[in-house]
């Protein structure tokens, strides 16, 4: 990597963690999404791209030794959210830990975890460390030290703590269905009921259902079916559809309709087509905040952001309850 290109890194690293307590908490959040993402990509996806497919003055080496020591700075911040050093231990692991460095508490808890280990601390410590490592090894090392965590601690931690891997880990949640100790094994079960997470039938009054229905009844719902991402990800089509076939339709709960062919199975990809109406009748969408356009946002660019997020949804294809990181 040559001379400019460095520095062009460290311009961008240093914007985006040049945070205090005056940053606005939006401007906070992109942030840290955006050293996520690095972390996340380069610990990944770069990794699988082959030399010649490189830019040609690329020196991909010098970026990894750059990028090292950036994580390893940016870990000795303590006010990090927890999906963030998740993503930066995966860009260290393998390395070794520096002990001087309070903030590579979780690389070094990760490395432990792998082996099979007991790691002695708190949910904030050991819980993202678990799911780093069992992204990276789907070892039994990886169960066996969370099982024997999880004993010691009392049960309302345990379903807490059970929550967090659920919602962060559905792969590692689900493994937990099969360990030995019956006691956790049914708060494993509490949880995935709490969650919606056994794939059973949806609730009864989901059948009774009308063949259009308001947006904010089904958000109001037991049954609704949009706290799970595909569902979602088809709503988001449907919406985006019709806001570029009619871009001067306001879109709210209130307004929007719902038809689906198959509600019972809305949460399955290859089943479960809906698509939206707006009603005609006016609501508070101009004076209600929740609804107005951020500042932020570019009205003249407006379709065309929508337009282009409409192009990746399409190439979405919605798999399981799955997330990416360490909320």
């Amino acid at each position: 990597m040559d001379a400019v290109s460095t520095t062009n890194l460290e311009s961008i690293a240093c914007c985006l963690t040049q945070l205090d307590d005056k940053t606005p908490v939006r401007e906070k959040n992109i942030a840290y999404y955006c050293l996520s993402e690095i972390c996340r990509f380069s610990a990944t996806d770069l990794k699988k791209v082959l030399p010649q497919d490189l830019p040609y003055l690329l020196n991909i080496n010098d970026y990894f030794d750059w990028l090292e020591k950036a994580t390893r700075v940016l870990l000795e911040n303590q006010a990090l959210p927890r999906y963030l050093k998740q993503q930066a231990a995966l860009v260290l692991i393998g390395k070794g830990p520096s002990p001087m460095i309070e903030g590579e508490l979780l690389l070094s808890n990760t490395l432990k975890i792998a082996n099979g280990e007991l790691v002695i601390g708190n949910s904030c410590e050991i819980l993202p460390a678990t799911v780093v490592s069992w992204q990276m090894t789907k070892s039994e090392n990886v169960i066996t030290s969370l099982t024997n965590w999880l004993v010691g601690i009392e049960r309302k931690s345990q379903y807490d703590a059970l929550m967090l891997v659920a919602l962060n880990d559905p792969d590692l949640f689900n493994k937990l269905f099969t360990i030995q100790n019956q006691e956790i094994v049914q708060t494993v079960k509490l949880v995935s009921t709490t969650l919606g997470l056994n794939f059973a039938p949806m609730a009864p009054d989901l059948i009774r259902w009308p063949e259009k229905i308001q947006l904010a009844s089904i958000i109001k719902s037991t049954a609704n079916p949009f706290i799970h991402e595909n569902a979602l990800i088809k709503l988001a089509i449907a919406a985006i559809k019709e806001v570029e076939q009619n871009p001067n339709n306001k879109l709210t709960p209130q307004r929007i309709f719902i038809e689906c062919n198959d509600w019972l199975n809305i949460q399955n990809p290859e089943k479960g087509t809906i698509k939206i109406s707006v009603s005609d009748i006016n609501s508070d969408a101009d004076i209600d905040p929740r609804y107005q356009l951020p500042s932020w946002l570019n009205n003249k660019n407006d379709s065309a952001i929508k337009s282009e997020d409409y192009q990746k949804l399409k190439k979405t294809k919605p798999a399981g309850f799955k997330r990416t990181g360490f909320s």
